[in-house]
């Protein structure tokens, strides 16, 4: 089971890593998330945003992590899968997504999978994934500063992150596991 790592993590005194692991692009809220990382540093805060994914923003993101001086806390790790893609997972507290335009994105539901609550914006399907204050947050994609508070009430309220980690993973197995879609698919079949 993924809860207990995650879980185990957070019990150490450690910073609040956040992941972003889709394309890489402006419409995905990438200068957003970079203008609240600059935010958290000008206020002290330790933590780290690891950034994964491919994507036509790629090359303004690593050049503007250095740009910005951000280095120090935030890292473009590449396109990941696989193991390396466990690894992110595993090794992150919080998953953020405040994009412009989602359907319905897996990201949330694989950030649930490993026990990880979602910074994400209000659209699409999402407002009925996320339950604010339960297991993420929903923010407006451009409000950068709303994003930092949001990052910043993990960091200080690690037993909110601890409680809201349960809240997404228990979420992703009560709503969203295979037996549960196999069993909402099957009722769709039957009635068709």
């Amino acid at each position: 089971s993924n809860v207990p790592d995650a879980l185990t993590r957070m019990e150490d005194d450690q910073s609040v890593v956040f992941l972003f692991i889709a394309r890489i692009d402006y419409d995905k809220g990438i200068r957003e998330i970079l203008k609240a990382a600059k935010i958290m540093t000008e206020k002290n805060y330790t933590f780290r945003i690891n950034f994964c994914g491919n994507g036509p923003a790629k090359e303004w993101l690593i050049e503007e992590i250095v740009a910005q001086n951000l280095d120090a806390s935030v890292t473009y790790q590449g396109v990941v899968s696989g193991d390396k893609k466990d690894e992110m997972f595993r090794s992150a507290d919080v998953i953020l997504l405040p994009s412009r335009h989602e359907a319905f994105p897996y990201t949330i539901l694989e950030g649930f999978s490993y026990s990880h609550p979602v910074i994400s914006s209000p659209t699409g399907a999402i407002p009925d994934i996320i339950s604010p204050g339960n297991d993420g947050f929903l923010v407006d994609s451009t409000d950068y500063k709303t994003l930092a508070e949001k990052m910043i009430f993990f960091c200080d309220n690690k037993n909110e992150l601890f409680k809201m980690s349960k809240n997404a993973r228990l979420k992703v197995l009560d709503n969203y596991s295979f037996k549960k879609m196999e069993d909402v698919f099957g009722s769709l079949y039957s009635r068709v």
